[in-house]
């Protein structure tokens, strides 16, 4: 069981963990036979259908935003370059 994640639901080697701390959720899915591939999606249960007159287009900025990183993850050690140069893809969408 990963660190501070608490099982919530396994159901035909599908596994649903929820975080002790900030309720995030994992879902882990192993893939049989494939060596060093990894799919990883991060989803936010917000967008375009959570804004109001006045306040569009923030969804799509916060968007733009996931890939500038932090003050200790960024430039040639952040998001993109590190996942580029594993072999990676990055992109992101809201909908």
């Amino acid at each position: 069981m990963p660190h501070n994640f608490q099982l919530l639901d396994s159901r035909e080697g599908i596994h649903l963990y929820q975080h002790d701390g900030n309720g995030m959720q994992l879902v882990i899915v192993p893939k049989r036979g494939q060596k060093d591939v990894m799919t990883w999606s991060m989803l936010y249960h917000v967008g375009s259908v959570n804004e109001t007159l006045g306040n569009t287009g923030a969804t799509h900025f916060l968007e733009h935003m996931a890939f500038k990183g932090s003050k200790h993850f960024s430039g040639r050690h952040g998001i993109m370059p590190t996942m580029m140069s594993s072999g990676g893809n990055v992109n992101a969408y809201t909908g």
